[in-house]
């Protein structure tokens, strides 16, 4: 369940920013590869870029509804952060998070085929937040699953 819910909604992002000609940057494998010594994200292999986004997927404890059946509500909070270089402003992310809501919305659907994952609340932004010379603008909507 967890490879599959993010296969498919990093999948749905990727096409987005291959659609909007945006970089994107996937957590890495090893947490280290992706910070500095401070714990800051590790900036170098982007420099060049204008404007990318950086995905993350987090995983919630699970409610039981029944103890007899072990059914349980699975939920994920989806975070697209959206980060341009400190000159640019906050207008590129604003357009590029507009864009993105249209992708994600509210009651949307997705199924690997044994499990449907809901979209449980419209696409929000968070304030923007400064990190080395970009601005990130965090947003994110929250996924459920009931099995």
């Amino acid at each position: 369940m967890e490879d599959q819910i993010r296969f498919l909604y990093y999948t749905d992002i990727f096409n987005f920013a291959n659609n909007e000609d945006l970089a994107i940057v996937f957590p890495a494998n090893d947490p280290a590869a992706d910070t500095d010594a401070d714990g800051n994200f590790n900036f170098q292999e982007i420099e060049g870029e204008d404007i990318f986004l950086r995905p993350r997927i987090v995983s919630f404890a699970p409610y039981y509804l029944g103890r007899i059946t072990g059914a349980a509500t699975y939920k994920w909070h989806v975070q697209v952060s959206i980060y341009t270089k400190n000159n640019l402003g906050e207008l590129d992310a604003a357009r590029v998070f507009d864009k993105l809501r249209t992708v994600f919305r509210f009651g949307d659907k997705k199924s690997d085929g044994s499990r449907i994952y809901t979209q449980m609340s419209n696409m929000r932004a968070e304030s923007p937040v400064a990190m080395a010379n970009f601005i990130a603008l965090p947003t994110m909507f929250d996924v459920q699953s009931i099995s």
